[in-house]
């Protein structure tokens, strides 16, 4: 375990995989839940056909995910090169450098969940007892104190669920920076992230035991973030609920 830990690519994968769970995490989690409120706040046509457009996104998912980023991120095949190029990006070399990775790899996943997470919590909106908010409609409240006081409390458990689910998937990210690294050659190496860590000492160094204490790792922040997630938000739940 102490050998697992003290080893140099180590450290170097949890500041990768955190700085990508720091940027991917609250982004996915107030987007959706934002897009979710607005959309219940408008219902009908307009909120059905936004639903479909979130949603459609989310079918394009693993190596067909990354390779569309590949070419809509490398300035000499983008659609977007001229503003790529704005932000001095002139090749795929200059956009994939490792401090622009967790960003990239933040975006990918977004752009693929969170249409599906939209769906779910406006499904949970829809559930609420619309006595409620028309009882705080009467009493004055608009659109947006109904949004923050009453239907965000409600939904924080379906928060949670999404937080704990996106976190679990999130933390092992293997894919994208496994097909990034075969397509550009250089720019991510085979230890970036703690998956791609466990998988290599596991099958290119066979050694079993650093390959497992990397996975209860994964278990263990994973357990923490469930339970920071579950009860920072019931707390939350419950402070509304008194006020």
């Amino acid at each position: 375990m102490i050998r697992a830990f003290s080893n140099l690519n180590f450290l170097p994968a949890v500041i990768n995989v955190g700085t990508f769970l720091v940027v991917f995490l609250p982004v996915l989690l107030a987007f959706a839940t934002a897009a979710a409120l607005v959309l219940h706040s408008r219902p009908g046509r307009f909120a059905t056909v936004m639903k479909l457009v979130y949603y459609i996104p989310g079918v394009v998912v693993g190596a067909p995910l990354v390779l569309l980023w590949l070419f809509m991120l490398t300035p000499q095949l983008s659609p977007f090169q001229g503003i790529l190029n704005a932000f001095g990006f002139e090749t795929g070399a200059d956009v994939f450098t490792s401090q622009n990775l967790p960003v990239i790899f933040a975006i990918m996943s977004i752009y693929a969940g969170v249409g599906g997470w939209i769906v779910v919590l406006y499904g949970s909106l829809d559930a609420l007892d619309t006595s409620i908010m028309e009882a705080a409609k009467i009493d004055g409240a608009g659109s947006w104190q109904v949004a923050w006081h009453i239907k965000l409390p409600l939904i924080t458990r379906y928060i949670a669920f999404i937080g704990v689910i996106s976190f679990a998937g999130a933390a092992q990210l293997v894919a994208e920076p496994n097909l990034v690294g075969a397509a550009l050659p250089g720019t991510v190496s085979d230890t970036w992230s703690l998956n791609q860590l466990a998988f290599y000492y596991a099958f290119n160094q066979n050694d079993a035991g650093a390959a497992s204490a990397y996975a209860i790792f994964l278990v263990v922040i994973g357990l923490a973030a469930a339970l920071f997630l579950i009860y920072g938000l019931r707390t939350y739940s419950e402070t509304e609920k008194t006020t």
